[in-house]
């Protein structure tokens, strides 16, 4: 791999299956994978962080044996503004990594070449890698082998959380259905690395517009909040109403079918709130799965595989 991991497309087929072996392998024995990279440091560029993701990079290095050090909004503001300027080499001398979240991925992929230690998007404006290693672990543990299996996303796709997992579950060699309406399907750019995936590995990427179309007969079915600027004061105004997940759009997922959500979620919009506490949601899971993805990579990338 590049060294970096700014979108799933830098790790290959083979290194995305390691990193969730080793992941289940954290989950399995917790104490044997701890403090691998005891007295490392972490930078955190954390631009307006959800509490989650303070915690779970915060967790991440703890585990390791690593200090985390946050840095405040002003300087990942500063490091907004200059992304090619001195700050990335300067921090690539004091810290193991660069760990960095809600930045442009153009801006990212200036600091990436500056920088001289791994930078680990967690989250841009185009890619959540670590979210969809944390989807990925949970479909290994409820579904077992990935390939040729197939996950169902429905809702607003041209959003970072859409391109991961695209991308993620083609280099497993899964079915990906995208249900979305067309104005809002990802950039080709995205869409053809997704494709090229999985002609390699076996699997397939369908656009369609139908949900009911897309959801049938899925081992998986996922959606994400939808986008503010399609929101509306009713629900069932808003264009994304008709990829509403319900009881009955479940239905049509075969019956051993999960649901998955990155969270937060709007109960009564994307998803109801019955699915969303189902027998079939995997939602928490899901979410605790960031932990154990997030070490095994870091670890992954700091010591090799």
């Amino acid at each position: 791999m590049t060294g970096h991991l700014l979108r799933v497309g830098d790790l290959t087929a083979v290194e995305l299956a390691e990193v969730l072996a080793a992941a289940a392998a954290i989950k399995a024995d917790r104490a044997n994978a701890a403090r691998a990279l005891r007295g490392e440091a972490l930078a955190c560029y954390l631009a307006a962080p959800a509490p989650w993701r303070r915690v779970l990079v915060a967790a991440v290095a703890r585990r390791l044996g690593m200090a985390a050090v946050m840095l405040h909004a002003e300087e990942v503001e500063e490091l907004r503004r200059d992304p090619a300027g001195d700050t990335p080499r300067v921090l690539s001398g004091f810290a193991a990594a660069l760990v960095i979240g809600t930045l442009e991925q153009r801006a990212l992929r200036e600091v990436a070449e500056r920088a001289t230690v791994p930078v680990v998007n967690v989250g841009s404006d185009e890619h959540d890698p670590c979210q969809a290693l944390a989807d990925m672990l949970t479909l290994r543990e409820r579904l077992g082998e990935l390939s040729g299996r197939v996950v169902a996303y429905v809702g607003a796709a041209d959003c970072n959380v859409a391109h991961s997992l695209m991308a993620a579950a083609a280099l497993a060699g899964m079915e990906v259905r995208v249900a979305a309406p067309a104005e809002r399907r990802p950039v080709a750019e995205i869409r053809l690395e997704a494709d090229a995936f999985a002609e390699l590995h076996g699997g397939a990427v369908v656009f369609v517009e139908d949900a009911a179309q897309a959801v049938t007969g899925a081992d998986a079915v996922y959606t994400a909040a939808w986008p503010e600027e399609l929101r509306a004061a009713h629900p069932r105004r808003s264009p994304l109403w008709p990829y509403h997940v319900d009881p009955p759009l479940m239905r049509r997922a075969k019956p051993s079918a999960v649901f998955l959500h990155p969270l937060p979620a709007r109960r009564g919009e994307e998803v109801s709130a019955s699915v969303l506490e189902g027998k079939q949601s995997v939602v928490w899971e899901q979410a605790a799965n960031r932990l154990p993805a997030v070490q095994a990579l870091m670890a992954h990338l700091l010591r090799g595989p």
